[in-house]
């Protein structure tokens, strides 16, 4: 029998989280030179997670696996499945974690401080690092972390003080990003490209966002804050339901992709490539590298033979019917400058071919998404941008509930050098700004799409920034 991930929402989840609370407990216990240690799983993030490429989704379908079996062995709990957190129905922090139990990272079995963190994990880290064979000793080049003590900066910079260690603002644009409109977006392409984020040279590059992860993933990440919004976010242990949540709706849309009869991976010589990508930092239950390194071994659930409780977006795969509406060729904007700034509103402006324009935010029409490319500062903590569709002409901002309003890009993570360095894609979606501005009688076919791209205004930055803007691409997905 499968194991069955529930949903945090599920009146019998209780006993589930008595489980993950005794395992987060066990691995908080074990000292930092076991590879199950609590931080010990939360570095495998830091040194080897994939963003911005389509390795996103297998790389952390892994994580999340082997992490469920260590939790199912520490736990005692034979019948352990990792819960997920539905975010479309609960668009807030789940009850129970925040408690002060260990599943909130404020509690006091946490590392208090940074100075204590490093303490007790500088000598860790040295032989973690003697312990590397020569494929880890590689993909740690090929992030620009060689050697320990660079290593042991970065997570020093990514670490949070327990009453610092998450900042719970769900406010502003987040429950529109974990919409059901939003969701529906996501799972509405019909490649693994576009879906999964774009192609890369390897998972440890970056090459650009679709859709779900520029938005739930990323905008989640930053709602939650503190740890949630670096790379060591596994140290808050709503990362994993997080996680789950985006497994569960790449589940979803393999479904639909097969009730379509479309392909659920990448195609050509490209599956290849995409199969044979190295992941070489998972340990087992012992502790022990796991013999399972590659990508292809995670495009399935069955590695770990588990099945999903359904969720939100689960009503797309009994609905799915073939697309009426033919897709377009992207089309690059006219922009009215290239950079992003406080001090006058940037604009993308392009002429569709008419079917795409006529048929977008209607029944049958493609999903019409705007793929954004900018470079980032260094530092971006705090760094939002806000995209716009035909907003009334010479409007800096508009509130989130305006029709115009498409959504936001909260860029995950702080770090914008070595591997995360040159430009950034994200993918917005157009169609749901597109069918309220239809509805309200603001939409004009007829005429160019506006896509303007603005930074956040709530006071998130600690000071204004100017951010270079490359290109806004409009395509049918």
């Amino acid at each position: 029998m499968p194991f069955v991930r529930k949903s945090l929402a599920d009146p019998q989840i209780g006993p589930v989280l008595d489980s993950y609370r005794k395992a987060i407990a066990a691995m908080l216990q074990l000292p930092p030179t076991d590879a199950r240690n609590w931080y010990r799983i939360a570095f495998i993030h830091e040194l080897d997670c994939p963003h911005q490429n389509w390795w996103f989704l297998p790389w952390h379908r892994g994580y999340i696996g082997w992490f469920e079996q260590i939790c199912r062995e520490l736990s005692g709990d034979s019948t352990f499945a990792l819960p997920y957190w539905d975010w479309t129905a609960t668009p807030n922090l789940p009850a129970p974690f925040g408690d002060n139990s260990v599943l909130n990272p404020g509690n006091p079995a946490f590392i208090a401080s940074l100075q204590d963190f490093q303490n007790q994990m500088s000598g860790p880290v040295s032989a973690l690092y003697q312990g590397f064979g020569q494929a880890q000793s590689a993909q740690a080049e090929l992030r620009q972390l060689g050697d320990p003590q660079t290593f042991l900066n970065q997570i020093s910079g990514d670490f949070f003080p327990i009453a610092q260690a998450r900042q719970s603002e769900f406010g502003g644009s987040y429950p529109g990003e974990v919409s059901l409109s939003r969701i529906e977006s996501a799972l509405a392409p019909t490649a693994f490209a576009d879906f999964a984020s774009l192609p890369a040279t390897g998972h440890s590059m970056t090459a650009g966002e679709g859709i779900l992860e520029t938005h739930p993933h990323d905008n989640t990440h930053a709602a939650v804050g503190g740890f949630m919004s670096q790379f060591l976010s596994p140290v808050d242990p709503i990362f994993w339901m997080h996680h789950s949540n985006i497994d569960r709706l790449w589940d979803v849309w393999t479904r639909k992709q097969q009730k379509l009869g479309l392909p659920t991976l990448p195609q050509g010589a490209d599956l290849a490539t995409w199969q044979q990508e190295p992941f070489v930092f998972y340990v087992d239950t012992q502790g022990n590298p796991v013999t399972k390194n590659t990508a292809g071994n995670y495009a399935t659930p069955d590695a770990f033979n588990y099945q999903y409780q359904p969720g939100s977006g689960e009503e797309v795969v009994p609905a799915a019917a073939p697309l009426a509406a033919a897709a377009h060729p992207p089309t690059a904007s006219t922009l009215t400058r290239h950079v992003i700034d406080f001090q006058q509103p940037t604009v993308g402006s392009a002429v569709l071919p008419a079917e795409a324009t006529r048929l977008a935010g209607t029944k049958g029409g493609r999903e019409l998404v705007a793929r954004i490319t900018l470079e980032l500062p260094a530092d971006r903590r705090g760094v939002r941008f806000h995209v716009l569709v035909n907003p009334p002409e010479g409007a800096k901002n508009v509130g989130f509930h305006d029709p115009s309003f498409a959504g936001t890009i909260a860029p995950f993570g702080s770090h914008g050098g070595g591997h995360m360095a040159g430009p950034s894609t994200f993918d917005v979606p157009l169609t749901g700004a597109i069918r309220k501005l239809r509805a309200a009688n603001l939409w004009d076919a007829t005429k160019p799409i506006r896509v303007q791209v603005v930074p956040d205004t709530r006071g998130v930055t600690a000071t204004p920034f100017s951010v270079p803007l490359t290109s806004i691409t409009i395509r049918t997905i």
